[in-house]
């Protein structure tokens, strides 16, 4: 079984999303850990959290920094996590 970490800026758009249920359902994969990035990192960690209790997983999930390491332009980003109660 492969083990993954995903690094991940969930909460923007879908595509994020889709990864992490794949990853969740996929029985070959041992997801050990998710970290979120790039503005509000906290709100993005709280819509993983959401995703993972959706189907009954806890997955250890950490908060990486709120910029970037090369200047890009972030934007604020829906509480998608509320939507998902």
């Amino acid at each position: 079984m492969e083990k993954n970490l995903l690094d991940t800026d969930i909460g923007g758009d879908i595509d994020d999303a889709i990864c992490l249920a794949y990853l969740l359902k996929e029985p070959q994969c041992d997801l050990i850990g998710i970290t979120t990035v790039c503005g509000e990192p906290e709100k993005r960690a709280a819509v993983a959290d959401a995703v993972c209790r959706t189907v009954g997983k806890e997955i250890p999930i950490v908060t990486g920094l709120d910029s970037t390491m090369q200047p890009v332009p972030v934007y604020p980003t829906p509480d998608g996590a509320e939507a998902l109660k």
